[in-house]
C-alpha cells in the first residue's frame, strides 16, 4: 500500500473528476457511501497509483515513480476490490500503465459529459405495456434511464401506463375498446392533465404491447408534447439506439389508380416480416386498393438507429397526406402491420385526427386463423 502522502488539492480534484466514482472499467461504484447495504454515508475510496511510487511496486520505475508520486494525472480513485487488484504484483501485464490511463481518461470524459448536460435535457419516462398474448412483457427502467442520454429523467419517478393488471382477456368480444378506453382514461390522469399546466415539457417513451394497442397509445399521445420513441434491441437487450445509418431506405408500393379510384385502402407495413395480400384479402369483406410500405428484407431486428425511425415518421405522414389527397378525406384506411413497437407507436402519433381519414387496425393472431379486426381511430 501507498505510503505517499497526497496534497489535500490533489485528492480534492481527484475526487471532483471522479464523481465520487471508482474509476475502474465497468465498475463506477459510488464511494461515498455504503451503496451494498446500509447507505450509510462513508469513505470506501482509495487512492492507487497507476505508475507506483515505488520503484518495486506494480508498473514501478526508478525515475517516475518518486516523480509522479503526488501527481493527479498518475492517481485513480477507486474502490476497495479493484485497488487490489491493480496493486497485485502479479496482475502487472494485465492492468499496464496504457490500460490504466485509458480507464482514469474515459471515466473523466464521463463524468465532465454528464455533469455538463443542460437542464432542458430533462425528460418524463414513460412506460406502456401490455399483454402480447400470453406474455407479460418486462422493461428495464434502469437500461431505460441511461438510454436516454443526454437527456436524463426530470426525478427518480416515471409514468406507468400498465395494462397487464387488467382483467379484460383477448378472447372477449369487446376487449380492444375496453382497452382504448382504458389507455384514453390513463393518458388522461397521467398525461394531459400534467402537460396542460406545463408539468410535462418532454417523454421518454418505451412501449411493449400488441401493435392495435400500441398504434392507439401513439394516436393517444400525439405530437402536442416533444417525445422520444425508443425501441428494445433483442440482440443487445438494450432500449439504446445504436449508431447512425444515413443509407437506409424504405420501399414505398401504391396502387395503379387508371382505373377507379376506391374509398377503401389497405396500408400494408411490411417491416418486422412480410404481410401476404391473401393474409389481407381473408380479413377484408369488400374491394380495395393497396398501399405498402416495406424494406428490401424484411426482419423484426431490422430497426436500430433513431434516423430510421424518423425516416418512417417522414415518409408516413407524407403517404397518409397522398392517400387523403387522392382518395378523399371520407375514405377508410385499414392498417396490417408488421412492425417494431416503436414504430406502432409512432404511425399512431403522426396520425392528424382532424385531417386524417378513419383508420382501422388490425392484428395478427394465428389462433384465430390470420388477421382480425381489432380497433379504430376515430377521425
Amino acid at each position: 500500500m501507498s505510503k505517499t502522502s497526497i496534497p489535500q488539492n490533489v485528492k480534492l480534484k481527484l475526487w471532483l473528476k471522479s464523481g465520487g466514482r471508482c474509476q475502474f472499467c465497468g465498475c463506477n461504484r459510488i464511494l461515498y457511501r455504503d451503496d451494498l447495504l446500509t447507505q450509510r454515508e462513508m469513505n470506501n475510496a482509495y487512492i492507487a497509483h497507476i505508475i507506483s511510487d515505488s520503484p518495486d511496486g506494480p508498473r514501478g520505475d526508478a525515475i517516475l515513480s518518486p516523480k509522479l508520486a503526488k501527481e493527479f494525472s498518475n492517481l485513480m480513485l477507486l474502490c476497495d476490490t479493484h485497488h487490489r487488484s491493480i496493486d497485485d504484483k502479479s496482475q502487472e501485464a494485465t492492468y499496464t500503465i496504457e490500460l490504466l490511463r485509458g480507464y482514469k481518461k474515459n471515466h473523466e470524459e464521463r463524468i465532465e459529459f454528464l455533469t455538463g448536460i443542460n437542464e432542458s435535457q430533462r425528460s418524463h419516462l414513460l412506460f406502456f405495456r401490455d399483454y402480447i398474448g400470453e406474455r407479460k412483457p418486462e422493461i428495464d427502467h434502469e437500461d431505460a434511464k441511461y438510454s436516454i442520454l443526454p437527456r436524463y429523467p426530470i426525478d427518480s419517478s416515471s409514468i406507468e401506463i400498465d395494462l397487464t393488471n387488467s382483467s379484460f382477456r383477448d378472447s372477449e368480444k369487446t376487449f380492444f375498446k375496453n382497452r382504448q378506453e382504458e389507455v384514453h382514461r390513463l393518458i388522461n390522469i397521467c398525461i394531459r392533465q400534467r402537460s396542460q399546466s406545463s408539468q410535462i415539457g418532454h417523454l421518454s417513451i418505451f412501449a411493449l404491447a400488441p401493435i392495435p394497442m400500441l398504434v392507439h397509445f401513439g394516436y393517444e399521445i400525439g405530437d402536442l408534447i416533444p417525445s422520444d420513441v425508443y425501441q428494445h434491441h433483442r440482440d443487445t437487450t438494450s432500449w439504446k439506439w445504436q449508431l447512425s445509418n444515413k443509407n437506409f431506405k424504405y420501399i414505398i408500393e401504391e396502387p395503379d389508380l387508371s382505373q377507379f379510384i376506391s374509398k377503401s385502402v389497405v396500408l400494408n407495413l411490411s417491416l418486422s416480416g412480410t404481410i401476404q395480400q391473401e393474409e389481407i384479402s381473408l380479413a377484408m369483406n369488400k374491394k380495395y386498393q393497396f398501399y405498402k410500405v416495406t424494406i428490401p428484407e424484411p426482419d423484426r431486428d431490422f430497426l436500430k438507429t433513431k434516423d430510421q425511425l424518423e425516416l418512417f415518421k417522414a415518409e408516413i405522414r407524407l403517404l397518409l397526406r397522398k392517400i387523403r389527397d387522392l382518395h378523399g378525406g371520407d375514405c377508410e384506411i385499414h392498417l396490417f402491420a408488421a412492425t417494431p413497437a416503436s414504430i406502432a407507436v409512432s404511425f399512431g402519433q403522426v396520425i392528424l385526427p382532424k385531417s386524417d381519414p378513419l383508420i382501422h387496425v388490425y392484428e395478427y393472431n394465428k389462433d384465430n386463423g390470420g388477421f382480425r379486426y381489432a380497433l379504430q381511430l376515430t377521425s
